[in-house]
C-alpha cells in the first residue's frame, strides 16, 4: 500500500468523498473489511452522522430491556433490569464515534424511563462522549443534557415548550460556535429571554447565532466578541430605550431581524459605538413612525459602512391602513447608491415604489457589481396610480451598466414595445432570471417584446410573472439532470407568449 494512505487526513478525505457522493453503509463497511488501517477511519464515518437512537439501543443485550416482536419499529420498548457498565461494551464502542446526531421527535415508548436507566452508568455524563454537533428537533427538551458533551460546539434546537431546560448547555457554553434556537409554535418569549440570553453571555467563541429574541444585555456581550460572523434574531424586541452603547461588532458579517418596528431599529442603530461594517444586511420592518419608510433609507446609510455592505434585504410593512401608506419616494431609494460595492438589492414593500428613468441610471452607474436586484410592491396594478410609469427603455440601463446581473425582478410598461436598441453593445448575457411582476402588456405585442427582451438578455432562462407563475424558456446552467423544458405556444397571450416567441428565438439563433 502506498504510504500516503496511512496519513490519517488523507484516508478521511478519501472515505468523505464517498460518503458525500452516494456511497452507502454497505461500500464503508467493505473499504473497513478490506485493510485493517482503513478500519477505524471507515467505521468512525459510518457512525459519524447517525440520526437513530433505536440503532443504539439495539446495541445492549437481549435481556436489557422489554422488546418487541423482531422487525417491530418501536422494538426497545423500556428497561427490563437495572444496567451495569457490562451492557455498555458495544454501545460505547460505536457511540465514541458519534460527531454529529440528529434527535427527530421520534415516538420511542417510555425514553424517559429508557435514559434515566442509562445514566448512572454514563461515565461522561453523556450518550455520545466526543459528540460535535446536536440538531434537536421539537423533543422534549429535558431530554438535551444527554447530548452535552465537553466538545460539543454547534447545536440548532427547535422546541415547542419554554426553553428552561436549555441551562443543561451551559457547561458547554463558552466553547459553542454554533447556536440556533427557535420555536414556531411557542409564543410567550418573555420567559425565554433570561434563560437565552443568560447563556449567550457566556460563550467566547461564538460564530453564528439564531434566536427568537434577546435581552440589551445580551445584545452588548455580542457586539463586542471578536468571533461572532453571523447574527439573526426573529425579533428585535426592545421595550425601552437602553442606555448601554454598542461594541463595534468588529467581524460582524451577517445581521438579519426578521421582525423589528422601525422605532426599535432606530434605537438599536443610534446605539452603535462606530457604523457597521458588515456584508449582508437582512431586516424586515414593521413601520410604526408616521414619517414614513425615508427616515429607514437614511438610517441605513448613515450607520452602515458603505464600502463594506454587499447585500441588503429590506422587507416593509405597516401598522397604518393601506390608504395612508406612503410612497417609497425617489429621495428614499437614491440614499442607496452610497453603497458602492452593492451585489444584492431585495426591497419588499406593501406600498407604491417611485422609480424614474433617471434615479435608475444612477444606481445601475453606483453598483456596477450589482448581481440580484429586486424591488417587490405587493399591489396589483388593478388600481392605476398603483401601476408603475417605468418604460420598456429602461431596462437598457441594466444592459450598460450592470453586466454581472444575474436576477432581475421590476415592473415596467410593456404595452408600448420598442424595436431593438441602435447601439448593438447594449447586451448583457449574465442575467438568467428576469421576473416581471404585475407588469402589463398587451397580446399584440407580444413579439415585439419578445424580440426587445432577446437583445438585451439573450440568455434568460426563466421567466416570472404575476406572483409565482413561472416559465421555463432554457435549461439551467448548473442542472446536471438538463430539466426538460416544455414548448410555450407564441400565441398565447401576454407573457406566455413572450415566453413561446423567445423560445423560436433561440432556436433560430442557435439554427
Amino acid at each position: 500500500m502506498h504510504p500516503a494512505l496511512e496519513i490519517l487526513e488523507i484516508q478521511e478525505g478519501i472515505f468523505c468523498h464517498y460518503y458525500h457522493h452516494g456511497y452507502t453503509t454497505p461500500d464503508l463497511v467493505a473499504l473497513a473489511c478490506t485493510c485493517k488501517t482503513f478500519q477505524e477511519p471507515a467505521l468512525d464515518l459510518i457512525w459519524r452522522f447517525e440520526t437513530s437512537l433505536r440503532r443504539f439501543l439495539n446495541l445492549f443485550p437481549e435481556d436489557a430491556f422489554i422488546r418487541g416482536e423482531k422487525g417491530d419499529w418501536f422494538r426497545v420498548v423500556r428497561p427490563l433490569r437495572p444496567l451495569v457498565k457490562a451492557d455498555f461494551e458495544r454501545f460505547s464502542f460505536y457511540a465514541n464515534r458519534v460527531r454529529s446526531f440528529v434527535f427527530p421527535e421520534e415516538n420511542t415508548q417510555h425514553l424517559d424511563e429508557i435514559l434515566g436507566a442509562m445514566a448512572p452508568c454514563l461515565s461522561a455524563g453523556c450518550l455520545f462522549p466526543n459528540l460535535r454537533s446536536i440538531n434537536f428537533r421539537h423533543a422534549d427538551v429535558s431530554w438535551i443534557r444527554f447530548f452535552i458533551s465537553k466538545k460539543l460546539t454547534e447545536i440548532w434546537h427547535q422546541y415547542r415548550k419554554p426553553c428552561a431546560g436549555l441551562a443543561f448547555i451551559a457547561p458547554a457554553a463558552p466553547i459553542l460556535e454554533h447556536l440556533s434556537i427557535s420555536s414556531p409554535w411557542h409564543q410567550g418569549v418573555d420567559e425565554d429571554i433570561p434563560v437565552v440570553s443568560a447563556l449567550v453571555q457566556q460563550t467566547r467563541q461564538l460564530f453564528y447565532l439564531s434566536t427568537r429574541t434577546l435581552s440589551w444585555d445580551a445584545l452588548v456581550h455580542l457586539s463586542n466578541m471578536l468571533s461572532l460572523r453571523r447574527l439573526t434574531l426573529h425579533e428585535l424586541a426592545l421595550d425601552a430605550q437602553p442606555m448601554t452603547r454598542l461594541g463595534p461588532f468588529t467581524r460582524l458579517e451577517n445581521l438579519d431581524f426578521q421582525i423589528a418596528p422601525t422605532s426599535r431599529l432606530f434605537g438599536f442603530l443610534r446605539l452603535l459605538s462606530t457604523p457597521l461594517a458588515i456584508k449582508s444586511f437582512h431586516i424586515g420592518v414593521r413601520d410604526d413612525i408616521a414619517a414614513g419608510s425615508g427616515r429607514i433609507h437614511d438610517m441605513l446609510a448613515d450607520h452602515l459602512d458603505h464600502t463594506c455592505l454587499c447585500d441588503i434585504r429590506l422587507s416593509i410593512a405597516s401598522y397604518s391602513p393601506a390608504e395612508h401608506i406612503q410612497t417609497i419616494s425617489r429621495s428614499a431609494l437614491l440614499r442607496l447608491h452610497v453603497f458602492s460595492n452593492l451585489t444584492s438589492l431585495e426591497l419588499h414593500a406593501a406600498r407604491r415604489i417611485t422609480l424614474t428613468e433617471g434615479l435608475l441610471e444612477t444606481l445601475t452607474r453606483a453598483w456596477p457589481r450589482l448581481e440580484i436586484f429586486r424591488l417587490i410592491t405587493q399591489n396589483t396594478p388593478d388600481d392605476p396610480e398603483n401601476q408603475t410609469k417605468l418604460p420598456l427603455r429602461a431596462l437598457q440601463q441594466f444592459a450598460k451598466h450592470c453586466q454581472r446581473l444575474r436576477t432581475l425582478e421590476i415592473m415596467f410598461d410593456a404595452t408600448i414595445p420598442l424595436p431593438p436598441p441602435e447601439d448593438e453593445g447594449v447586451v448583457q448575457t449574465a442575467l438568467t432570471e428576469l421576473r416581471v411582476s404585475f407588469s402589463p402588456i398587451s397580446d399584440s405585442d407580444t413579439a415585439q417584446v419578445a424580440g426587445y427582451l432577446f437583445h438585451l438578455f439573450p440568455n434568460i432562462a426563466t421567466l416570472f410573472y404575476q406572483l409565482n407563475s413561472l416559465l421555463h424558456i432554457l435549461p439551467g446552467p448548473n442542472d446536471r439532470r438538463r430539466r426538460t423544458v416544455g414548448q410555450h405556444r407564441p400565441d398565447r397571450p401576454g407573457w406566455t407568449g413572450v415566453a413561446g416567441h423567445l423560445q423560436g428565438l433561440h432556436k433560430a439563433k442557435e439554427g
